[in-house]
């Protein structure tokens, strides 16, 4: 490495952070996880032999040592189960039906791989990925084999979650004896420590609770046999002592989710499986290191330390498996304040920025397909199952009405025994704005609208140079969007795209980054963002900021809501001389209407699926070139990442000046409010900016001084 960037990475993540990525990369090199963890052994005869017990029939002894020591699940009844409406029961079944034909969920959409599949090809159009090898000696970044996360999505086992509540709501051991085969497959192709598939700690705590919720669900069905039941906890038990032995690594290197992760599924361990030999010192250092990450992991605000919302929803799914597996137990996590308190804060950060007609939050940050516990009929990006479970578990209502996002609190047992004391916050008819300074995510709403201003500091290491992007939403359709991430094993340009900010809804300056990129998932020199105001006066709501990632050039946005509709004023200054100032907008794939009620150069006017126009328009106080581009693979432009692996068409729209300084001015929203900024200050191509601030301030006459300037 560079010295240069040495002492900068030093800086930026810190000694300690450098220190133990120097100690992994020893450890990797010189086989230390090859060593004390039996790689290619039978983890049956293994754990009996830790355990001092008979040799023969030693997986039946297994299942009879859980059945006399075990801790208490959250799993409602079958009763119960077999009680939900119909038509949830028919979808569950029909999602079970699935996985037994051979398909699967990957990554939201549903891919045919076989029963069983081919557990180590992933990608399509590249080669499956070595298993005949240990673990250590497998890259997770490679040419020939794609994409890890492909090959490891499968191995997650969220389709035990299919079977497991196909067998619980209709006693068919087809289900059960589907998920044994799919179990009976994966051990014989992955010996301990083989493969790719023990690449990865936070994916076998993934499996650890994938497969603990089956060994729950399954006890009493008839192809639950003593044998299956004795090699699955052994397997359950290796993969303890995996995850307990690289949780260093997570903790101290990759210092996110993972760590979280690592420690509900070893605190799962040690509190339901009482009698292998590790479970106190598992059970006692979870419960340490849950409450150390969740403290620095979730902000003061509630908002989430990956500056992403699927992170932040996988961690609200992580804390509401322990909160139910605490109290079932009667462990002191429950009692502790720090993971109520932050999960309080969480889920009312991600409840605020509920935008979309079917439960969407703004595509923001780091979007891997994480969706951990798939127990709806939801989408993928449905966030309210998440947000109704977690809510309940703290004692509250939960979100209000009727929908499938309540089956996943039924699975967690939520659905009789908890006593409702908070509904969350009502949402006001006017226009509000919310601030959440230490995640540097700020919330405005309309009577039908929603918008996303990102600005604020990078106190972590951030994952996008997205500063000053802004989300806009109108009747729950999310009309200014973020690109997403389509992938993280992919070529520069791409993922460059989708973490950059070319891609986001801001100014780029000279088309650089506002940051520069490092190796891998880092970045340098970071942008920092600061939030100078933010009020609601008159029915319009106000947020103000700045960041300095384009030093010596200032870049200034206002970010205005009223009527359903924004206006955002880009002011740029101070560049030595003139620069390019490209102003990017994202939108949604909708039809473009042809004939706009204006000229729309630098424009577009699209139309909603219930006929209602909306109007994107740029104005600038310099003159721009502009072009509206959609769907190019070439250059990419005009695409979108709804979820991993997958790219939509888009608009995009550039408005580029060049010049040492410039003020930009956006309108978007109804056709409507357009029309009416058009009868009083004729706002077109040839007006400058000055006229379509004044023909705005128009629109809100009790508040002639509005703060625009």
């Amino acid at each position: 490495m560079n010295p240069a960037v040495f002492l900068k990475t030093v800086r930026e993540y810190g000694p300690k952070w450098v220190f133990w990525r120097a100690v992994y990369g020893v450890a990797m090199k010189t086989g230390h996880f090859r060593r004390g963890l039996h790689a290619g052994q039978d983890p049956v005869r293994v754990l009996v032999a830790d355990m001092a017990g008979p040799e023969r029939e030693s997986a039946a002894w297994l299942a009879s040592r859980w059945g006399e020591s075990r801790g208490a699940f959250f799993l409602p009844s079958a009763a119960a189960a077999r009680d939900l409406p119909a038509e949830t029961r028919t979808r569950i079944l029909q999602q079970a039906d699935a996985v037994l034909a051979g398909k699967y969920r990957i990554f939201a959409e549903q891919r045919e791989l076989g029963f069983p599949p081919n557990w180590f090809q992933g990608q399509a159009g590249f080669s499956a990925w070595p298993h005949d090898r240990h673990w250590s000696f497998i890259a997770d970044l490679g040419s020939t084999n794609g994409d890890i996360k492909y090959v490891w999505e499968l191995s997650r086992f969220g389709h035990a979650y299919d079977l497991c509540r196909a067998y619980r709501c209709s006693g068919d051991e087809k289900y059960a004896q589907g998920f044994w085969e799919l179990c009976e497959s994966w051990w014989a192709a992955n010996p301990l420590e083989i493969g790719p598939h023990w690449r990865c700690g936070q994916e076998m705590s993934f499996r650890i609770l994938a497969w603990t919720f089956a060994l729950q669900t399954l006890e009493k069905a008839a192809s639950s046999t003593p044998d299956r039941i004795g090699t699955l906890i052994a397997h359950l038990w290796h993969h303890g002592r995996h995850v307990a032995k690289v949780s260093w690594y997570a903790e101290r290197c990759v210092r996110n989710n993972h760590a979280i992760s690592e420690a509900v599924a070893l605190r799962t361990l040690g509190t339901l499986f009482p009698f292998l030999p590790e479970a106190d010192r598992w059970r006692h250092k979870a419960a340490r290191s849950l409450v150390r990450e969740i403290s620095w992991q979730v902000y003061a605000d509630g908002t989430y330390v990956q500056q992403s919302n699927i992170y932040a929803r996988l961690v609200a799914q992580l804390l509401t498996w322990v909160l139910c597996l605490e109290r079932s137990n009667g462990q002191a996590l429950v009692v502790s304040d720090i993971l109520p308190q932050k999960a309080g804060l969480l889920v009312d950060q991600l409840r605020d920025q509920l935008a979309g007609a079917e439960g969407q939050l703004p595509n923001y940050g780091s979007n891997d397909g994480t969706l951990l516990f798939p127990w709806s009929g939801a989408a993928y990006r449905d966030f309210r199952p998440s947000l109704h479970a977690l809510s309940r578990a703290l004692g509250r209502a939960g979100l209000p009405g009727e929908g499938p996002w309540q089956e996943e609190a039924f699975w967690f047992g939520l659905h009789t025994d908890v006593s409702p004391t908070h509904a969350g916050a009502d949402q006001s008819d006017g226009s509000t704005v919310q601030t959440y300074p230490a995640g540097g995510l700020n919330v405005m709403r309309g009577s039908n609208s929603l918008v996303l201003f990102r600005c604020g500091p990078n106190a972590n290491r951030p994952g996008e140079a997205d500063m000053m992007h802004v989300d806009y939403w109108y009747k729950g359709v999310n009309v200014l969007l973020d690109a997403g991430t389509f992938g993280y094993n992919v070529p520069r340009q791409t993922r460059d795209y989708f973490a950059g900010s070319r891609s986001h809804n801001t100014v780029t300056v000279d088309g650089a980054d506002q940051m520069r990129r490092g190796a891998r998932f880092l970045w340098h020199d970071w942008v920092q963002g600061r939030l100078e105001s933010h009020s609601v006066d008159a029915g319009e709501a106000i947020a103000r900021g700045r960041h300095d990632g384009y030093r010596p050039v200032t870049h200034r946005r206002a970010v205005h809501l009223q009527n359903n509709s924004i206006l955002v004023v880009d002011d740029l200054w101070g560049a030595p001389q003139a620069c390019e100032f490209r102003l990017h907008w994202l939108m949604q794939d909708l039809a473009v209407h042809e004939l706009a009620v204006h000229d729309l150069a630098q424009g577009a006017e699209m139309v909603l699926d219930d006929g209602e126009r909306v109007v994107v328009k740029v104005w600038s106080d310099q003159p721009v070139q502009d072009d509206l581009i959609r769907d190019r693979h070439d250059e990419l432009r005009g695409v979108w990442s709804p979820h991993y692996g997958v790219m939509k068409p888009a608009w995009s729209l550039a408005v580029v000046a060049r010049a040492k300084k410039n003020r930009f001015v956006t309108f978007a929203g109804p056709a409507a409010v357009y029309a009416e900024m058009g009868e009083v200050g004729q706002p077109g191509p040839e007006k400058d900016t000055a006229a379509v601030l004044a023909a705005w301030r128009a629109m809100a006459p009790s508040n002639p001084g509005n703060g625009l300037t």
